[in-house]
């Protein structure tokens, strides 16, 4: 290959090469802030006391069953998460505290029957009678839960609940 040749294609090909070089860099960077911004975002959980499935119209409380008194809370939740992952919220509890002390864990009820006009229905709570979530990338999910503590299981001497708390931990998927 004569002199002139060689300086030519160096001439021409240098240029190319660091435009081609630029062009990959910068695809790698852009995918790169792309990934990490999926990971942005967070997991909202809007908690509501509905009216208790059932025909008592009360929305939470004690109620007797068989000579035992057990506390019923039902919550309808809404599981938001503005995150461009889809997030696992695993065994979401119920809580009991009294004088800011953990004194027990609500159970969760996976599904019930209930008799109206003569007929029996059943109802699931959770997600088909389960209490983990996979709340979708940016959107939204609803579900149904139903706790209820027994009160033996209470472990203070005044069986006293002045407090709830719900918890879930959440998982990247």
């Amino acid at each position: 290959m004569s002199k002139e040749c060689w300086e030519i294609l160096v001439e021409n090909a240098v240029p190319t090469l660091c435009s081609a070089l630029v062009g990959i860099v910068t695809a790698m960077f852009t995918i790169w802030i792309t990934e990490k911004h999926k990971h942005k975002g967070k997991i909202l959980i809007d908690a509501k006391i509905p009216n208790r499935p059932d025909i008592s119209k009360r929305t939470w409380g004690f109620q007797e069953n068989r000579g035992i008194q057990i506390f019923l809370v039902p919550l309808w939740l809404t599981i938001s998460n503005s995150s461009g992952v889809s997030r696992v919220l695993r065994r979401v509890d119920l809580n009991a505290y009294s004088n800011g002390e953990k004194i027990a864990i609500f159970s969760q009820i996976n599904g019930g029957e209930t008799k109206r006009n003569g007929t029996v229905e059943r109802q699931e709570f959770g997600n088909s009678g389960s209490y983990t979530f996979v709340a979708p990338a940016n959107g939204s999910y609803f579900c149904k839960l139903f706790f209820g503590l027994n009160e033996n299981k209470i472990q203070n001497d005044e069986k006293n609940v002045y407090s709830t708390c719900l918890t879930a931990p959440f998982h990247f998927e």
